[in-house]
């Protein structure tokens, strides 16, 4: 078949799931109205998956307004109009600026240069997902990505790792994964809050922070563990000259901050500290009041704002010419299937199609006539299954619901399942709709293939959730 033949082969594919499924009649309490998004949602992920990010996701967003669900005017606003999608862009452009002036291959050389890394390439990757974890967790999820990319395409540019081969594929990955799981650690990050939130309102009990961090940091911490081993023992690739790793690989001139590198890393350092400090400063100062009114976005707008006005000591004009770095940092892939997912993960688990009450009715039951113990990890691991599949704040939330009624009529303690449960919805990126992070992996086509995230997201994750049932529900007994 030639290519033209399997583009149009994959077209009818992908109208005939959206249009055929939502005519099939549905199943109470999904609704008529549901089996339509059902059906948009099954042929986006083929269509992701086969064809294109761009014009799947165009497709999906047109689909989407003719069921009524939004007007197009309203759409528009809630994707590309939202906070989220404005950050990613602006950060493509604050993160290319960052690449122009040589910080990124900065970071990866001052790496590769630390003595305790010579001869230890997984050594020195498990450090680059470790600073992903912990940035992802502490500081902002997409933010830490495309840091770490950006160093991950200085490693792969040093190491003659090219596109799509399996080492850069596997880091590229892991560093989602790591960013996405670092999100499970602190409570005020969205599927902790949500969830335990849900936990307090059902049971007036609250966790301290102090004790949750004790509870989900290594847990969490561990799914970074067993990916670098995974990619090691299982997955195995071709690590090149990664494995002679030597500090005199890097040439001293590549470890000297120039004027500009010290600038844009002030600004970079600057970002850090803006981004952090409305969660630790007093709500009561003005620079917090002022943070708070901004929000991530103005953070960044502000800096793109003062680094326009700075001139560049060798280039002789403003460090920041917004155009030039636009063109080329904006991913519009990313961009674009953000603006669908957002928006759709949420019309997809929404009271309007039924498939939240589905869910709730069929697994309640079922899972109420189970062992205890066999309750406990039958639970997680089907919330972990569907929480890659729809928003996994929602999936959570329905799961909280039925995890406390179930465990209150077997007598069990239910917030050691829950504290497990959270880290479970945010083992969340085998498709491109578990969860934004996930959607960012995927549409980086420039450097992974969607069928190689399938591949290796669904055996790491089959691996990553029998370990964090096991250890979470084991570490959670004792702390709480």
């Amino acid at each position: 078949m030639s290519k033209m033949a399997k583009t149009y082969f994959h077209v009818v594919v992908v109208l005939a799931l959206m249009i055929g499924i939502g005519m099939l009649p549905a199943v109470e309490p999904i609704t008529p109205f549901g089996m339509k998004i059902l059906g948009i949602f099954v042929g986006m992920l083929y269509g992701w998956t086969f064809c294109s990010m761009i014009w799947v996701s165009f497709l999906g967003m047109l689909m989407l307004c003719l069921t009524g669900a939004y007007t197009m005017t309203d759409f528009m606003a809630i994707s590309f109009g939202s906070e989220t999608v404005m950050f990613i862009m602006l950060m493509f452009v604050f993160t290319a600026l960052l690449e122009h002036f040589g910080l990124t291959k900065y970071i990866a050389n001052w790496f590769i240069s630390r003595k305790f890394v010579e001869g230890r390439p997984w050594l020195f990757s498990f450090i680059l997902l470790v600073g992903a974890f912990f940035a992802g967790g502490f500081i902002n999820m997409i933010a830490s990505m495309m840091v770490f990319w950006g160093v991950i395409y200085a490693v792969s540019d040093k190491f003659g790792f090219k596109p799509y081969e399996k080492y850069p594929t596997l880091m590229i990955l892991g560093i989602g994964i790591a960013s996405c799981v670092g999100g499970a650690v602190p409570p005020y990050k969205m599927v902790p809050m949500v969830l335990l939130t849900a936990y307090g309102n059902v049971t007036g009990e609250s966790v301290t922070f102090f004790d949750y961090i004790c509870f989900s940091l290594p847990v969490a911490l561990l799914v970074v563990v067993v990916y670098t081993l995974t990619c090691r023992f299982v997955f195995r690739p071709d690590m090149k000259e990664l494995k002679n790793l030597r500090a005199d690989l890097v040439d001293p001139s590549e470890l000297v901050l120039d004027r500009d590198k010290k600038v844009v890393l002030g600004f970079f350092a600057a970002f850090l500290f803006l981004i952090l400090a409305p969660g630790f400063l007093p709500q009561e100062w003005l620079f917090a009041k002022v943070l708070n009114q901004l929000g991530v976005v103005g953070v960044v707008i502000t800096l793109i704002v003062l680094l326009s006005w700075i001139y560049s000591a060798a280039e002789k004009q403003p460090m920041l010419d917004f155009p030039k770095m636009a063109a080329k940092g904006i991913s519009w892939d990313i961009v674009i299937i953000m603006a669908i997912i957002l928006p759709f993960t949420t019309i997809l688990t929404s009271d309007a199609t039924g498939i939240k009450e589905f869910l709730s009715g069929a697994l309640a039951p079922f899972l109420s006539s189970m062992h205890p113990l066999v309750f406990m990890v039958v639970a997680l691991l089907i919330a972990t299954a569907l929480t890659n599949v729809a928003n996994n704040m929602v999936i959570g939330a329905i799961f909280v619901s039925i995890i406390l009624s179930v465990s209150d009529v077997m007598g069990l303690n239910a917030f050691p399942i829950v504290a497990t449960l959270i880290i479970c919805c945010n083992l969340a990126f085998v498709t491109p709709a578990a969860s934004p992070i996930a959607a960012f992996v995927f549409a980086n086509h420039q450097w992974v293939k969607a069928t190689d995230i399938y591949k290796y997201a669904g055996i790491f994750i089959c691996i990553a959730v029998v370990l964090v049932i096991a250890a979470g529900l084991l570490w959670a007994n004792v702390i709480f």
